[in-house]
């Protein structure tokens, strides 16, 4: 017969009751918290997943917050060139009116308007939204556009303002003053690294001056080294006269092939503003690489700074003369221009509120994951503190009947 002793009983009634008062003050922490995870022992793999999911929920968050400002950033852009399609196609009413032969004496009122208009333009395009410019690319603090007689072209202007809207993407929310206002003449392809040194490619593209009159941009890129090009520009009028030139010079990595530098810095748009020729443009050589083969490809966003055009069309109606039907054509080329412009906004917010949805099903997903990994179900947790608290009781009811007893109460 195995004999058991007074202080085994006593040390085994105090190891259930520890236990048992433990059992029942997690359930009361869990009911007072509605949580079953307080602390990572409780369930250490589902302690990880709930951090998992509280994680993800803040980055959705943040992605939330991003879209929302991006939004709102977007939409007062669209706004602001929404009012400046308004004034070109005011403008575009009042030169045609201005056309009129029985309206020939009333050409000054008309520059008037046509002054009204381009102000106009102006002020949206320099637009702000909580300090930031809409139209001022990357420098946002700048006030991009002043009033002035010559307008000219800037580096200033450009640059995409981005938002994280995931882990792995981001979405533009602007649309510069150099996209909207610039002509900028763009060079895609790549140069053949085993050409001989003294090889050259050729492309050309047309822009105009402020009247309307097209002008050839000739380009020219010789190889003068291993990864070393020279680029030349020409602007020639319609003589084939050349009114300005400039050179700059190009090195590329030779293992990537990517552009590293153009005339000694970090690759750039180049600027041409020809003031007494009345011509204003951007050369954008940075999409050019060096690969296994020669291809160049060349494009103009539009063919004349509209700006200049408005300010011409101002001058020559205060003069007593119309535009020209090549001015009438930039500005109608503009209107389209802008429309492009607000279609491609249209796409921008069209994909961050898609996000938007996407974030908001993903949030009520992992909340409802979180939500089964860590809620409590009360009525189960009910059950079973009432469940405890009856065993706790039980073990007091027990301890009292055999712990003051001895073996000699039973002999």
């Amino acid at each position: 017969m195995i004999r058991v002793t007074d202080r085994y009983l006593q040390q085994t009634f105090i190891d259930n009751l520890t236990r048992s008062k433990k059992t029942l003050s997690d359930l009361q922490t869990k009911m007072a918290t509605q949580k079953s995870i307080s602390k990572p022992s409780d369930n250490p793999l589902g302690s990880a997943r709930v951090t998992r999911f509280q994680n993800q929920l803040s980055d959705i968050t943040t992605y939330t917050k991003n879209i929302d400002n991006g939004n709102n950033f977007l939409k007062s852009g669209i706004t602001a060139m929404e009012g400046m399609q308004s004034e070109v196609q005011n403008i575009l009413t009042e030169i045609t009116s201005a056309n009129n032969a029985g309206n020939s004496d009333m050409l000054p009122s008309y520059a008037q308007k046509i002054d009204t208009a381009l102000k106009s333009i102006l002020q949206y395009a320099n637009t702000d939204l909580d300090g930031k410019h809409l139209f001022a690319g990357t420098a946002t603090s700048s006030v991009p556009f002043a009033t002035a007689s010559w307008y000219g072209v800037s580096n200033g202007l450009g640059g995409d303002q981005k938002i994280k809207i995931a882990n792995s993407a981001e979405q533009k929310i602007n649309i510069s003053g150099e996209e909207l206002f610039y002509p900028v003449v763009s060079q895609k392809g790549s140069f053949d690294k085993n050409a001989a040194v003294g090889s050259t490619l050729q492309n050309s593209q047309v822009v105009a001056d402020a009247l309307g009159k097209e002008y050839t941009v000739q380009m020219t890129y010789t190889k003068t080294a291993a990864q070393q090009y020279t680029m030349q520009y020409e602007v020639r009028d319609s003589q084939n006269n050349a009114i300005s030139s400039g050179t700059s010079q190009m090195a590329f990595d030779a293992t990537t092939g990517e552009l590293k530098t153009l005339g000694g810095a970090a690759p750039a748009k180049i600027a041409v503003d020809l003031p007494t020729a009345k011509v204003s443009f951007l050369i954008d050589p940075t999409g050019m690489t060096e690969g296994s083969t020669s291809a160049l490809q060349g494009s103009t966003s539009q063919k004349a700074n509209i700006l200049n055009v408005l300010s011409s069309v101002k001058e020559r109606l205060a003069s007593g003369l119309k535009p020209t039907d090549e001015q009438v054509a930039l500005i109608q080329n503009f209107d389209a221009h802008i429309l492009q412009k607000l279609s491609d906004a249209g796409g921008m917010q069209n994909r961050m509120d898609s996000m938007a949805e996407m974030m908001q099903t993903q949030e009520l997903q992992l909340e409802t994951l979180m939500s089964k990994e860590n809620d409590v179900d009360v009525a189960k947790a009910a059950i079973e503190m009432q469940s405890a608290q009856y065993s706790t009781d039980l073990l007091y009811k027990t301890s009292a009947m055999l712990l003051p007893k001895s073996l000699l109460d039973y002999l």
